[in-house]
């Protein structure tokens, strides 16, 4: 399961990594989503994925600098957040986790769940993305 989240991964970041290129991008590290996914996309995958999200809350994923992740995605779904800024912040979490498989950080227990969930909600993201990117760029 930890593979499969890693290649997953690694075709989503390539392909936002050259998005951010092409747009010359030098903000926040999901700031430009909301030109791959619009709001109605974003609704359907909060909606389809909301116990994953629930899990992602849970997890209480923190940055090295000290920013929780999962309270930042917990406090924009309790606010009703636009639901691209939802996104941005399970992106966030998804980032973590990938964090804590890639650099060996200490591992929770619960690891391949955490990649497991991970992978069901990045996957249709990044799906999304790479229709969207064709498009965007002809």
């Amino acid at each position: 399961m930890v593979n499969s989240f890693i290649f997953t991964w690694i075709g989503f970041n390539g392909l936002y990594g050259l998005f951010n290129s092409i747009e010359k991008n030098n903000g926040s590290k999901f700031e430009l989503i909301d030109k791959l996914l619009d709001k109605t996309i974003c609704d359907r995958i909060i909606l389809n994925h909301s116990n994953i999200l629930d899990e992602l809350q849970s997890y209480k994923l923190e940055s090295k600098n000290g920013k929780k992740w999962s309270d930042d995605l917990r406090k924009k779904r309790e606010e009703k957040a636009d639901s691209v800024q939802i996104i941005k912040s399970a992106l966030n979490c998804i980032s973590e986790v990938r964090n804590q498989v890639f650099h060996e950080a200490p591992s929770p227990t619960d690891i391949n769940e955490r990649v497991k969930n991970c992978k069901l909600i990045l996957m249709p993201i990044a799906t999304i993305c790479l229709k969207n990117f064709v498009t965007y760029s002809s």
